[in-house]
């Protein structure tokens, strides 16, 4: 058998080259796995930083493990654990503000390959691991309660609080609450702890001031009322009704616009100048038994306050008692207070005082006031004012008294119904005579409780028939004549009280007069302006009331010369005797002397 040269050659290359040698001639050599040469690192922190969180935060670190694949990656705050079991050189986790608050160790560790190549290596029996701790300072706490200080400076009020210096501060909010008035406003610098307010110029009224400290992990709040009482002094001075006010300077100089002093609804006086401390107004028609109220009102430049208002209130002297009607009477010098539930009359001297009181009804009280009427069902009562004396006639049920004088001369008014009609009778009737002095009637297919309207002067020497105005003279005893009619076109008010042959119509805007006798006009009689409406006639006085709607102006109009007076009035009023009454209040006040 031949073997061919290059076999042999070749099969004496092949042992040779399996010729045994020693690891360190054959082998690579395979460094062992350093964790030196691995790093974690967090974008937020260097290396051996303590890290201080003051809300939630979110952490983002990496791992270089050169070379090596991440096998599992877990980082921890204390026992928390945030990230576990990533396989991820590259993550995040957030530390939220809910979790508690202290001082905590803040660990990432890992696992990976070793990535260096060897066979264990590559079979995944060599392992690397590694970690990296810092120190994790995590305040999570609300901002303190603030304290609220509360002082004048420079003349304004200024409100302080101490600063709130942590990273995680967001604004403070300063507010202001007063009357259902609410003001606030915000301030991001952490630095500026204060706040002037220029709207508050002072007032006895409680403010409420707050502040609220705003934080990444919450807030907190403080309140603190504040007044400052301006010590005002209010005196009344009855003889003229006038109030003096007395206060203290207003140290708020650079808010202050002006005070204000009020008798409501009317502005009294206004005052710019802030040195000014004492001022003097005259009330308008204080009535005695009545209250005024007076208002000291401090306004600011920026008035957005409204609260800041001392009220004070006068009373000029005592009430009288309430009544239906107030009469007075000439004849017994007296004022007449009737009173209903339970029917009462009241007598009352000059100073205002009851004398005496009766226990009886007060329909009607005619001039000059000797005897007064009322009306049961079926009969008039004339009862005499000093003695009490008393003098009934009896009417039948449907007779009623319409109209009374003060000498028994009386209108009285029956009606029935015949045939499906109504009729009416009305007559002038002499109470003292037992005799009728005047009588007419119609009938109507319509019921009518004001049909036949007269009305009789309060001497009984005249009446007049609404209807058409005719006006007739009365002779107690015996008859009553037709003077004539009047026509104007007015509306009749009366005859005078005092002057029965004086007949009064109120044209609107003035009074016309008219002789009784005559018929003739005599004279207008007025206010000095348009628009007042008369209300009452004082017969002592001789002065006409005229008041004007929603307005407290009101004129005093003397029937005989026209002379006039000008007077405040807060209430609807009668005059009588000089004063006005409010006798359903039982107030009254003099207006003429």
């Amino acid at each position: 058998m031949r073997i061919d040269t290059w076999l042999i050659a070749l099969i004496l290359l092949f042992l040779t080259s399996c010729t045994f040698s020693s690891d360190e001639e054959y082998f690579n050599t395979v460094d062992p796995p350093d964790v030196s040469k691995a790093s974690i690192s967090l974008s937020e922190a260097n290396e051996g930083d303590t890290i201080r969180i003051y809300e939630s935060t979110k952490f983002h670190y990496n791992i270089n493990t050169n070379g090596g694949r991440i096998k599992s990656v877990r980082a921890s705050v204390g026992r928390v654990a945030y990230v576990s079991g990533s396989n991820s050189s590259i993550g995040e986790f957030n530390v939220y503000s809910t979790s508690q608050s202290g001082t905590f160790e803040l660990l990432i560790e890992f696992t990976s390959t070793t990535g260096t190549g060897s066979l264990a290596d590559v079979l995944g029996g060599e392992e690397l691991s590694g970690f990296k701790k810092w120190v994790l300072v995590c305040d999570f706490s609300r901002p303190a309660t603030p304290t609220v200080d509360l002082r004048i400076e420079n003349g304004l009020l200024k409100v302080t609080w101490p600063k709130y210096l942590k990273p995680n501060f967001q604004k403070y909010v300063v507010y202001r609450y007063a009357d259902g008035i609410s003001y606030a406003t915000e301030i991001k610098d952490a630095n500026q702890n204060s706040w002037f307010d220029d709207g508050y110029s002072g007032g006895p009224k409680s403010v409420k001031y707050g502040v609220s400290i705003h934080s990444a992990v919450g807030s907190s709040n403080a309140e603190r009322n504040y007044s400052y009482n301006p010590l005002i002094q209010f005196t009344f001075n009855k003889q003229d009704t006038s109030a003096t006010l007395k206060w203290n300077k207003n140290p708020f100089h650079k808010a202050f616009k002006e005070y204000v002093i009020s008798n409501p609804p009317n502005i009294a006086v206004t005052i710019t100048d802030i040195s000014d401390t004492v001022r003097t107004i005259k009330l308008s028609n204080l009535f005695f038994g009545d209250q005024q109220a007076v208002t000291f009102e401090v306004n600011a430049i920026k008035n957005d306050i409204a609260f800041n208002t001392v009220q004070h209130a006068f009373i000029l002297g005592d009430s009288i008692p309430v009544a239906r009607s107030i009469y007075y009477s000439p004849h017994i010098h007296a004022y007449v207070l009737a009173q209903d539930y339970p029917h009462k009359i009241l007598f009352m001297n000059s100073d205002f005082k009851i004398t005496r009181e009766q226990n009886a009804e007060l329909s009607t009280f005619p001039y000059p006031g000797k005897y007064y009427y009322n009306f049961p069902t079926d009969r008039i009562n004339q009862v005499d004012i000093e003695t009490g004396t008393m003098k009934t006639r009896v009417t039948g049920s449907s007779v009623i008294g319409w109209n009374v004088a003060g000498n028994g001369v009386i209108i009285v008014k029956a009606f029935y119904r015949n045939f499906g009609k109504f009729h009416y009778n009305a007559s002038v009737y002499d109470l003292q005579n037992d005799k009728a002095l005047f009588s007419t009637g119609i009938s109507s297919t319509q019921f009518d409780v004001t049909a036949l309207p007269m009305r009789m002067a309060d001497d009984g020497k005249y009446f007049i028939t609404l209807s058409n105005h005719q006006v007739y003279k009365v002779i107690p005893g015996d008859t009553s004549t037709l003077i004539g009619s009047l026509n104007p076109a007015a509306q009749f008010i009366g005859f005078r009280t005092d002057k029965s042959n004086e007949v009064m119509f109120n044209k609107g805007s003035s009074m016309a007069l008219y002789d009784a006798n005559t018929l003739s006009w005599l004279r207008d009689v007025g206010p000095p302006q348009n628009g007042f409406q008369f209300s009452s006639y004082d017969h002592q006085t001789k002065y006409m009331l005229w008041t004007r709607r929603n307005s407290n102006d009101a004129y005093l109009v003397n029937i005989e010369t026209g002379g006039y007076k000008h007077i405040k009035l807060t209430a609807q009023a009668v005059l009588l005797n000089g004063f006005l009454f409010i006798p359903g209040r039982g107030l009254y006040i003099e207006v003429l002397e």
